[in-house]
C-alpha cells in the first residue's frame, strides 16, 4: 500500500512491504527550519493484494522421443490464505519445435499451490489437445514444485517446474509425461 499527498506545495509517500496495521506520526518541516505539531494516524489497515495476472513461460517436453515445445500461459491467481496458499488457473499453448508427428497444443490448468517462505508446492489438473496425431487429447494431474526469485509485495517472480500425468486407460506416467521448467511472473 502506498500512501501520497502530491498537492503543491507538500508531497508526501510511504511504502508499506507487509501487511498489518501501522501507526503513522508526520512532522512537517518548512525551508526556514519551522515544525509542525505532529500529526497521528492509527490503525492504519494495510492488507496483502490476493488477486494478480499471471504469465509464464518455458520449455516443454512431451513423451514420446521428447517432442520438444516453447510454452506460454496467462491467467489468475488468487491468495487464498496470503502467504501460504494460492490457486492459479491458466490458458494457452506450446508450439513444437519438431516436424511431425508432432503438433501444436492448447493447454490449460488449476493448480493449488502451498508456500514456505520463497518455496511451493502445488497440484492440480489440467487439459492439453493431442501432441501427434496418433494420440488422444489428455485430461492431466498436474505436479509443480518451485522458489521465488523476487517478491516486492504487488510483483513476484518464481523459477518453477511442472510435471503432466495424462489420466486414462493406457496413459502410463512413463510414456506420457510432459514436463516443464520456466519463470513465471505475477503482476
Amino acid at each position: 500500500m502506498c500512501i501520497r499527498d502530491s498537492e503543491k506545495p507538500f508531497s508526501m509517500e510511504k511504502v508499506f512491504e507487509k501487511p498489518g496495521i501501522y501507526t503513522i506520526t508526520a512532522v512537517v518541516t518548512d525551508d526556514f527550519g519551522a515544525m509542525s505539531e505532529p500529526c497521528k494516524i492509527e490503525g492504519l489497515e494495510v492488507t496483502q493484494k490476493k488477486l494478480f495476472g499471471s504469465f509464464h513461460a518455458a520449455p516443454f517436453f512431451a513423451r514420446g522421443s521428447h517432442g520438444q515445445y516453447i510454452s506460454g500461459r496467462i491467467g489468475l491467481s488468487f491468495w487464498l490464505v496470503p502467504g501460504k496458499l494460492d490457486i492459479m488457473a491458466d490458458l494457452g499453448g506450446a508450439f513444437t519445435l519438431k516436424d511431425e508427428p508432432w503438433k501444436s497444443i492448447a493447454m490449460g490448468d488449476i493448480l493449488l499451490n502451498y508456500h514456505f517462505g520463497p518455496f511451493f508446492l502445488g497440484g492440480g489438473a489440467g487439459f492439453t489437445t493431442k501432441v501427434k496425431e496418433a494420440r488422444e487429447a489428455d485430461f492431466d494431474l498436474l505436479g509443480s514444485i518451485g522458489f521465488d526469485v523476487f517478491n516486492n509485495f504487488t510483483t513476484v517472480g518464481s523459477i518453477f517446474g511442472q510435471t503432466r500425468w495424462p489420466i486414462g486407460e493406457g496413459r502410463s506416467y512413463g510414456d506420457n509425461h510432459k514436463l516443464e521448467i520456466g519463470f513465471r511472473l505475477l503482476f
